[in-house]
């Protein structure tokens, strides 16, 4: 951890540069800042202090931060993530219980040239429900 949160939280500092060479051509790269944070420290049955094993099955995150990059065909990509939450005791999928959906926050993701893609993940609702807005256009989508 980086530390704590003014609301004695544990945070994390994420960085990234990856570099994948496709065998068949082109190269896909990936570079992300961003920071995570346990919002449940208080939390006695996730967090019980620096000498014990974060229960993360427990555990409440929220991430912020940006991506970057450029695909295969050499198209360039940037999302940013806004105060997006996973809470790992939501599995509302009989079929993956362990998948834990995002459940509240954005991401905005540009691809090249084109329109952004904002996608909301609602406001902390335990479900699969979002939606994405391209140009003005709001798509309700069911994760998988």
């Amino acid at each position: 951890p980086t530390g704590m949160n003014p609301g004695t939280n544990l945070t994390w500092a994420i960085s990234a540069n990856v570099s994948i060479v496709k065998a068949g051509g082109g190269t896909i790269t990936w570079s992300c800042n961003r920071t995570k944070e346990l919002t449940n420290t208080s939390d006695t049955l996730c967090y019980r202090g620096q000498n014990r094993a974060i229960n993360w099955s427990m555990a409440k995150v929220k991430l912020n931060g940006s991506a970057s990059g450029t695909n295969a065909q050499g198209e360039t990509y940037t999302s940013v993530a806004t105060d997006l939450v996973r809470d790992f005791t939501c599995s509302p999928s009989a079929l993956h219980p362990h998948r834990h959906p995002f459940i509240s926050g954005t991401i905005a993701y540009t691809p090249g040239s084109r329109h952004s893609r904002l996608i909301n993940y609602g406001s902390g609702t335990c479900d699969l429900a979002a939606t994405v807005t391209i140009n003005g256009n709001v798509y309700n989508i069911t994760l998988q």
